[in-house]
């Protein structure tokens, strides 16, 4: 009897552990999944005011450009947007100004308005000359979505800091070497260069409006920008990790431009 009396005491304190374990692990789960919630960024716009202004390119881009080292080959995204500006929030219409980039005659800003309802952002733009609706849901910190419900496309955006400082990034930065390695060049995502004479600062061309039809960048003998020139245009080649910069004399006037004979080419190790 005292055997079946202890068993049953003891399967009843095993029952109460169980049930008090349980307990507080569902407490504790609960508070782990409110204290998530509370960090999610779709839950206040005073959260999203920390991240969502500023520049964003269309991922799907950048990473082609990244993969093919050429911006020239990519210059016809198919991205709805190639990118975009969002403006500081307005907290009295719950809303962010967005302005599109390269700006055309045809784009228009439009706001982004907050959707407390269905806890979204929603908006409305122009896209080769039509009105196009849109919802955009962020992802993380750098990353957002956007879908646009009449062509019925989904693109990922990334933020950047601006659009050229992402595009030396992902082409240029770095340290280089001659092939005898008796120069280095040095190629920062900030525009800085080193080692290609008195030549300080660089920019990448992504708008080929001015006639320029392949791969180029724009060499400054100043950190201080000014027109294009003011700068030497340098055609530019990646083939297995070997760079060449080969000089072009450009006429932006006539918008006239010869490749000549006078390269640089050097080694990313």
């Amino acid at each position: 009897m005292k055997s079946k009396r202890y068993s049953t005491i003891f399967f009843s304190a095993l029952l109460v552990f169980v049930v008090m374990y349980s307990c507080d692990s569902a407490s504790e789960q609960k508070t782990i999944e409110i204290n998530s919630e509370s960090r999610s960024p779709l839950i206040k716009l005073a959260t999203q005011s920390e991240f969502l202004p500023g520049f964003w390119m269309s991922d799907s881009y950048l990473k082609k450009v990244e993969k093919s080292k050429s911006i020239y080959t990519n210059r016809y995204h198919s991205s709805a947007f190639f990118g975009f500006i969002i403006g500081k929030p307005n907290p009295d219409i719950d809303s962010f100004l967005l302005k599109s980039f390269p700006k055309t005659e045809m784009d228009f800003d439009s706001y982004l308005e907050f959707d407390r309802q269905k806890n979204v952002f929603k908006g409305f733009t122009n896209i080769e000359g039509k009105k196009e609706k849109f919802e955009l849901y962020p992802l993380t910190e750098e990353m957002i979505k956007m879908y646009f419900s009449t062509i019925k496309v989904t693109d990922d955006y990334r933020k950047v800091l601006d659009e050229n400082t992402e595009l030396r990034r992902v082409l240029f930065e770095g340290t280089y070497f001659s092939k005898d390695k008796k120069f280095s060049y040095q190629f920062d995502r900030n525009g800085k260069v080193k080692g290609l004479g008195d030549y300080e600062y660089f920019e990448v061309i992504y708008d080929f409006s001015k006639g320029v039809d392949f791969d180029a960048i724009l060499l400054y003998r100043s950190s201080e920008i000014g027109e294009n020139s003011d700068a030497d245009l340098f055609k530019f080649e990646f083939k297995k990790g070997v760079l060449t910069l080969i000089y072009v004399e450009a006429d932006w006037i006539l918008e006239k431009y010869k490749i000549t004979d006078t390269t640089v080419t050097m080694i990313k190790i």
